[in-house]
């Protein structure tokens, strides 16, 4: 998929606004006493720009699974007039396992979800880390089952999902997604079954003390584990205007997922979510 780019003038609104929306998260994390931290593109960031990646256009927090639940009750009691949560508790056919804090009377659509009927705000990602075991080859077993049944859950929702790779690899994979969608569909296999089977296996470990947590529905379950000793305390840094809370030792996690991220990649690995639609609504001149 071919990444576009934005005129600097409407990224740096985007960038605004989103602060504006994660604003609003901390506000609500620190009344409520929840221990959020930021990760990935935001923590690279943070590191080397002391605020956005100047093409980046998004923000990524976190908490633990017992305290992001807590956020969403919280959310949909004090927030719901200023902003929509997209998840699967309100749309079950929405097919990623994060929740999106989305802006009223905007619209930030992407062309990885463009045939998708459900609204689609400027968004700020809420990702929940769940506990795992501290038997490594428990672990691994935890994280096939999550990502076999968080793809089909994908896969149930979208026939022709976005697949990564040269042509051919993306042409047969997407056979074989569509097929698949089709056969589930036929076999009555619903979205809340695989949804739920997914669940079972996410928090399959959050009753029992462990060492680690980890996010575990990303193209692969194992590139996002951290030892909670390195996540809590968390630590603040610059982010743009405000202070961000990160976890104390994020690098095992950062170079897990990108190698080496304080480098400056070059222009063609410069991604970005361009939008197939974009709409500040009552926002554009604020």
């Amino acid at each position: 998929m071919e990444n576009k780019e934005y005129d600097q003038k409407t990224l740096r609104k985007l960038q605004l606004i989103e602060l504006t929306i994660l604003k609003d998260f901390i506000s609500l994390c620190q009344k409520h006493k929840l221990h959020y931290f930021a990760l990935w593109g935001t923590a690279i960031g943070a590191l080397r720009h002391k605020g956005f990646i100047p093409w980046d256009d998004d923000i990524d927090v976190c908490l633990t699974r017992k305290e992001y639940d807590l956020f969403l009750k919280y959310a949909k009691e004090e927030l719901s007039d200023k902003y929509d949560i997209l998840n699967q508790d309100t749309t079950l056919e929405y097919p990623l396992f994060f929740t999106r804090l989305m802006l009223k009377n905007t619209t930030f659509k992407t062309i990885d979800v463009k045939d998708m009927k459900y609204k689609q705000g400027i968004y700020l990602e809420i990702y929940a880390f769940d506990n795992i075991p501290d038997d490594e080859s428990l672990y691994k077993k935890q994280g096939k089952k999550v990502w076999f049944y968080s793809h089909l859950f994908i896969i149930r929702n979208e026939k022709l999902p976005i697949i990564k790779g040269n042509k051919v690899k993306v042409f047969f994979m997407q056979i074989i997604c569509f097929i698949l969608h089709y056969l589930l569909i036929i076999c009555g296999i619903s979205r809340k079954f695989i949804y739920n089977k997914t669940m079972h296996y996410l928090t399959m470990y959050n009753n029992i003390k462990t060492k680690r947590c980890a996010y575990l529905t990303d193209i692969s379950p194992f590139i996002n584990t951290i030892n909670y000793k390195d996540l809590f305390p968390t630590v603040l840094l610059d982010f743009e205007d405000i202070k961000l809370s990160f976890p104390n030792n994020m690098h095992p996690l950062m170079t897990d997922q990108y190698g080496d991220y304080i480098t400056l990649p070059p222009m063609e690995q410069r991604k970005n979510h361009y939008p197939i639609e974009l709409d500040f609504g009552e926002y554009d001149e604020k």
